[in-house]
């Protein structure tokens, strides 16, 4: 590499820095209990298996 390029490398380094990318802390996100139990599936609808191998709706 040329010195004066090289030179003018350095000068640039300088002048325009390292960018830091910043780490973002991971947000953290409010449930309600609501949302909790919908995501949960506590309020579908549950199927049961009965004599003779026959899924029935509760």
């Amino acid at each position: 590499m040329n010195r004066s390029l090289r030179d003018q490398l350095k000068k640039w380094e300088k002048q325009h820095g390292e960018q830091k990318r910043g780490i973002k802390p991971p947000t953290k996100e409010k449930l309600s209990d609501r949302d909790l139990w919908e995501l949960m599936g506590a309020n579908g609808p549950r199927y049961v298996r009965k004599r003779g191998g026959a899924y029935t709706q509760r």
